[in-house]
């Protein structure tokens, strides 16, 4: 029968799978919404083209913009959510194995990054972030 430590490493693996997979997913997303923005800008910018047919092709536009924009948040949250879980299973594994300092190792991680990319972390995109 499998222990504590191995349960919770199997569900923190669960949900960081999941997080990927959730990741990968808004960027097919993402390549789809451009790609349709794209052909509907192309047929729009045609010199011969029906009439008002620019008017259709923004409002597509708007649309496919606002339909990007609150993917890309219900992304994030689920993105954000299984962090939590997956961070959450990591702590109770530093808690049953003392000889490993997990936190220690997430801390140097963090301070290397900040170090790194500090300019770039925990900024907002538009709000939303």
């Amino acid at each position: 029968m499998a222990d504590d430590k191995d349960v919770l490493l199997e569900l923190f693996k669960q949900y960081m799978d999941q997080r990927a997979r959730f990741l990968d997913q808004r960027s097919n997303t993402t390549n789809i919404t451009l790609i349709l923005a794209a052909a509907i800008i192309g047929f729009t910018a045609t010199e011969q083209r029906p009439a008002g047919i620019g008017i259709v092709g923004g409002g597509f536009l708007v649309a496919i913009g606002l339909f990007g924009v609150f993917w890309s948040i219900k992304y994030h949250e689920r993105v954000a959510f299984h962090l939590r879980r997956a961070s959450g299973y990591r702590d109770k594994l530093d808690e049953l194995i003392p000889n490993i300092d997990l936190k220690a190792i997430k801390e140097a991680a963090d301070q290397a990054t900040e170090k790194r990319w500090g300019a770039f972390i925990e900024r907002p995109c538009g709000g939303f972030g």
